[in-house]
């Protein structure tokens, strides 16, 4: 495995094991709206550039695209096909069974279609205080993973065993997640979560359901992902297969037994999220019903989970919310672009950052690099609206730009360490020129790399869209991922034209 994709691919894991407090929340990730705050995403980085007197626009720019019924862009901002599956879902149905099995939300909270895009959300109706319990669901209700092998007959030793054959066998929650989803379809109408399971969507937008055209579109960070859950995939499909019990088997000998294990996939994957218990205990991952229906916004989440461990789980506002606003959740790392595309299906065209893509050999093992957060891909982030680089990434230009001084380098180093930015300022000014020369082809280089004009969509006609729905969005990203990183790119060059007249 590439350098490049083992990066990508620990960044990945990163999104699916973020530390909170003792609780380790993954796939949907709750916890990084829970507190947060999230410990990815700092208000207090700070970032360099910002001297230039005028924001420089980026110079790379495409043809419009006709806003059609293909996409829908959310009040958060997050760009996703728009298609008939939310009118299709029998909503009334779920609130009544909800109320029934003892969930409710909030006075002032409801579960309603977003004006902006015809999605459902859970909105406010009146205003909100800060604390507000906005869902409470029973712990009974919640499906959570280490119940799957008291419910399915048989063992799951050889299933196991397949999972770490494919050395995935970390997602091992996940895994008992799509076998109970299975278990669930199965009993039909038997089953205590049937109207839920009837409410959920019966397609996704998400990597494994795109086709080989669509997928060709992908970026190679895209790809990395996407063939991350497509080993996933086939690890679990083989894996539910050598199980005995009568009903899973009876999904498999169905016509479409494919189709339904895809969507028990799908489910798990955008729908559950993972905490571990105390030390030494095996992780668990949960879907709770109706907290499902919170919607993705990144930074400017509003909720998070509290508490799993309690007899009810509950998604409290973690800031005052005025009425008609909408209650959203973070997926995790808002960051990470390519991951919301292919295992949510959607991305978050209102993202206040982007990963730099800063990655070079050895930097995890250069204890100075470590110390100046400069490995943190948290901290490696550009700033989307004005093309500007955190200090991090200025911290790690530098570093690496003096290679050949190392009396420099332990300088900056030491100057870090001290927390004299005084010092640290000062060699930022005096080697400006290099940082400023090697971030910049840093960025022309992720340019040419992962956002190629190939994958711009340029040569694409009408009826290719018709024929492939999730191609709009993939190409959508794709260009918006291109002129952000342009704008860091010319914001860079400008800086390093500056240097030049001195």
């Amino acid at each position: 495995m590439s350098l490049f994709n083992s990066f990508l691919l620990l960044l990945c894991t990163v999104s699916f094991k973020i530390a909170h407090g003792g609780l380790i929340v993954g796939l949907r990730c709750p916890s990084a709206s829970t507190t947060a705050t999230t410990s990815f995403f700092k208000p207090s980085l700070e970032y360099r550039g910002n001297r230039l007197q005028r924001s420089i626009p980026s110079r790379i720019s495409f043809a419009a695209t006709s806003a059609d019924t293909a996409l829908s862009s959310g009040a958060d901002g997050s760009l996703q096909n728009k298609t008939s599956r939310d009118e299709q879902r029998d909503m009334q149905s779920l609130l009544r069974w909800a109320r029934k099995n003892g969930i409710h939300f909030a006075d002032g909270v409801e579960l309603q279609k977003n004006p902006n895009n015809g999605g459902w959300g859970v909105m406010a109706t009146q205003p909100l205080r800060k604390g507000t319990k906005a869902l409470v669901v029973p712990r009974k209700l919640v499906v959570s993973s280490p119940s799957t092998e008291k419910l399915v007959k048989g063992e799951f030793d050889k299933a196991f065993g397949i999972l770490q054959k494919a050395d995935v066998y970390d997602y091992k929650p996940e895994f008992l997640l799509v076998v109970r989803m299975l278990l669930e379809h199965a009993l039909g109408e038997k089953s205590n979560y049937h109207v839920w399971v009837q409410s959920l969507p019966s397609t996704f937008s998400t990597g494994i359901w795109m086709d080989e055209f669509e997928q060709s579109f992908l970026t190679k960070d895209s790809r990395v992902v996407l063939d991350l859950q497509q080993r996933q995939y086939d690890a679990f499909f083989k894996a539910a297969q050598t199980l005995s019990d009568e009903r899973i088997q009876s999904i498999f000998a169905k016509n479409d037994g494919g189709t339904i294990f895809q969507w028990a996939f799908s489910v798990v994957f955008s729908r559950s999220w993972r905490y571990s218990g105390d030390e030494g205990s095996d992780a668990v991952s949960n879907i709770v019903p109706l907290g499902d229906m919170f919607n993705h916004s990144g930074e400017r989440a509003n909720a998070g989970v509290q508490d799993f461990l309690s007899e009810d789980s509950y998604l409290e506002l973690t800031q005052d919310v005025s009425k008609g606003s909408e209650l959203t959740i973070s997926y995790g790392v808002p960051y990470n672009q390519f991951r919301l595309l292919v295992v949510f299906g959607f991305f978050d065209i209102g993202c206040e950052e982007i990963f730099s893509n800063m990655n070079f050999p050895g930097k995890d093992q250069d204890e100075a690099l470590v110390d100046m957060g400069c490995t943190d891909p948290s901290k490696l982030v550009f700033r989307v609206d004005a093309g500007l680089a955190a200090n991090a990434v200025w911290d790690a230009s530098l570093y690496i730009a003096l290679s050949s001084n190392p009396k420099e380098q332990r300088a900056l180093h030491d100057a870090h360490l001290r927390g004299d930015r005084k010092a640290k300022s000062a060699l930022h000014a005096k080697h400006n020129l290099q940082a400023s020369v090697l971030l910049g082809e840093h960025v022309r280089k992720t340019i040419n790399e992962l956002y190629p004009s190939q994958l711009m969509g340029v040569e694409l006609k009408q009826e290719d869209y018709e024929q492939h729905s999730n191609l709009r969005m993939i190409i959508e990203h794709n260009r918006w991922m291109r002129v952000a990183f342009g704008r860091v790119f010319d914001r860079v060059n400008g800086m390093v034209q500056q240097e030049i007249k001195k």
